[in-house]
């Protein structure tokens, strides 16, 4: 089940989607802001709280007897965190070390789920030769690799994206009482709240480590960072050039509270970042508060409830599911309802009368249902229902026969509470047809409430010298919270930006930015996340993009369910299977020798033309 957690009152204010816009101090020049009596109000709540969050702690399951039918979790002695933040991005590598306490080698299978807009970027694991970085292959060529190699009984690591947003790969060997290193990275974009981005890292580790560590390195922020949350970790921001890095080791400590910290904005917060890219060009990354506006919509007078009722629903948090409904239709009214359950078909199609009995009738019949089965959503024809407006209760994983629903003109409202989800798809059925995307593992009640009841507010477009700006992200209209991001690639000097937000197509703010081409040094991470939203909008028809998903996920260094993350612990299985290191020793090594096999062969072309000349 989905775990709630609280955040110390201390960061409780209020809510992200009520901010307001900075002055022209800051550099965001505030074009329009349309207040008339006819357009919707700017938001004034002042309620906070945060959302729920899975446990995406890495775990190492083994067996430990030799008879064991079910897997535990192999205990830890090291936790090392590195958190880099640039803007409101925010790159987390945690560096593990496990111990098997047996006096046997263990195999073992490493598991991490990720949350809604989190990637992996790095993975590393120690081998025969220390510790080795991976490199991003084609999914279908790392298993190949994997398995070839494992007939040798010289073991590799391959971490693969299954099901939803979790990676998998098997470890092997661990040593009798001895030691596994597994490092793994991932990114996101920050929470917003009370004018401030907020950092938050949940832990779950429930045992005492021998050592923790962490360091966390803010770039290019003239305010002063504010840690939260763990009253034992008295960490301390210090000014190093123009970032601020703050450093704290712990001995026999349990990490079983969130890790919490806070960069306020202001007049003087940098919110344009520009880093060297490819082919001599340079990436830029931005970041706003817009001025949020809101407007009630139409309630829904009969609604069509679809419910995903397959084997991988087992997983769905329904309690939380059943709280957001209850809100949302007694909001309405409570509606008459048309129930659809389906998994790999449609199962049942059963209508509930209108009112507070009829609702309840509807929740006692779901809760009858017992999971099973495949998924496939192209079951589903919504142009044969006739409602107002369709409620989607899905993790949106279809593993059989046709995966696209065939939608009708009605709205698509979807809800999701699985550890597990196709969010990409999910979040494309509401944005094509006008409904609202739910994801209860990351935001409250009380803001599910109010995107279901509400039209949208949102990006709408962007406007900038075409010549100068190329690639901007996100390309299309998208709906927004809080803060908004974009990114692109700079190919001249200098061009202003204005995005402009509202509801519908009506214009309601704009805000307009300079981008100059003066990159700095980013770690690489403003070029990423300019892939990174490239790919999520590629991913929403995957099939007709996985050639140009695959070919950018190997030059940037990010895991998609069409690319896999392997480890080789030899140089000559680099060599042998054509893959290049990205660890860089390795990959020096490699170079070398490839350079090297390429001089032979010059050689070896020359010596032989010397001698059918001189026969």
């Amino acid at each position: 089940m989905i775990k709630k957690l609280v955040i110390s009152a201390m960061i409780i204010a209020t809510s992200a989607i009520m901010q307001s816009a900075m002055t022209k101090k800051s550099g965001i020049e505030p074009v329009v802001s349309n207040k008339s009596n006819d357009t919707p109000k700017e938001k004034k709540d002042t309620s906070f709280s945060l959302p729920a969050f899975s446990n995406h702690i890495p775990t190492l399951l083994v067996k430990r007897g030799e008879n064991d039918k079910s897997s535990s979790p192999l205990s830890i002695k090291k936790i090392k965190l590195d958190v880099k933040v640039v803007g409101n991005i925010a790159t987390t590598t945690m560096d593990i070390t496990f111990y098997n306490d047996l006096n046997r080698v263990l195999d073992g299978e490493f598991c991490f789920p990720l949350g809604e807009g989190q990637s992996i970027s790095y993975f590393a694991m120690d081998v025969a030769n220390g510790l080795q970085q991976a490199s991003v292959v084609e999914k279908a060529k790392g298993r190949i690799v994997y398995e070839s190699i494992v007939r040798r009984k010289i073991d590799p690591a391959l971490l693969e994206w299954t099901a939803g947003n979790n990676f998998r790969s098997r470890v092997y060997p661990i040593p009798a009482k001895g030691t596994k290193r597994i490092v793994i990275g991932f990114e996101q974009e920050l929470l917003l709240t009370n004018k401030s981005y907020l950092y938050y890292q949940p832990f779950f580790f429930k045992d005492k480590v021998d050592e923790f560590s962490l360091r966390t390195e803010v770039f290019r922020q003239d305010v002063k960072p504010e840690l939260y949350g763990d009253e034992r970790i008295t960490l301390q921001f210090d000014k190093w050039k123009e970032n601020w890095v703050a450093e704290k080791t712990i001995d026999d400590y349990v990490a079983d509270k969130p890790l919490s910290f806070a960069i306020p904005l202001n007049e003087k917060t940098n919110r344009v970042f520009i880093e060297k890219a490819d082919k001599g060009n340079s990436a830029f990354y931005l970041t706003v508060e817009p001025k949020i506006f809101s407007e009630e919509k139409k309630l829904p007078k009969n609604v069509v409830l679809l419910w995903d009722m397959s084997g991988s629903a087992e997983k769905s948090d329904t309690k939380n599911i059943f709280e957001c409904l209850s809100a949302y239709l007694a909001k309405s009214s409570y509606p008459s309802i048309k129930l659809v359950t389906f998994s790999n078909e449609i199962i049942e199609t059963k209508s509930f009368a209108n009112g507070k009995q009829g609702f309840e009738n509807l929740i006692e019949k779901i809760k009858t249902i017992i999971p099973d089965g495949g998924t496939q959503l192209g079951c589903l024809d919504l142009s044969k229902y006739d409602c107002d407006e369709f409620i989607l209760v899905s993790d949106g994983l279809s593993n059989f026969g046709n995966s696209q629903i065939k939608l009708a003109s009605k709205p698509v409202n979807t809800i999701c509470c699985s550890p597990s989800a196709d969010f990409s798809y999910l979040k494309y059925l509401s944005s094509e047809t006008g409904g609202s995307f739910i994801n209860l593992n990351a935001i409250n009640q009380k803001e599910a409430l109010a995107l279901l009841s509400s039209l949208h507010y949102r990006f709408i477009s962007a406007e900038y010298d075409k010549n100068i700006l190329t690639q901007v992200f996100p390309s299309q209209p998208v709906d927004i919270i809080g803060s908004f991001s974009l990114a692109g690639m700079l190919e001249g000097y200098s061009s202003d930006i204005v995005m402009n937000f509202g509801i519908g197509d009506k214009i309601l703010y704009k805000e307009k930015l300079t981008v100059v081409n003066k990159p700095e040094e980013y770690n690489n991470m403003v070029p990423k996340m300019w892939a990174q939203k490239k790919l999520s909008e590629l991913d929403v028809f995957y099939e007709k993009n996985k050639d140009e998903i695959t070919d950018m996920a190997k030059q940037y260094g990010i895991v998609t369910r069409n690319t896999s993350l392997l480890i080789l612990d030899r140089l000559e299985d680099y060599l042998t299977y054509k893959v290049m290191p990205n660890d860089p020793e390795t990959k020096k090594q490699y170079i070398a020798r490839v350079n090297e096999s390429k001089r032979n062969l010059i050689e070896e072309h020359r010596m032989h033309s010397d001698e059918v000349a001189r026969q």
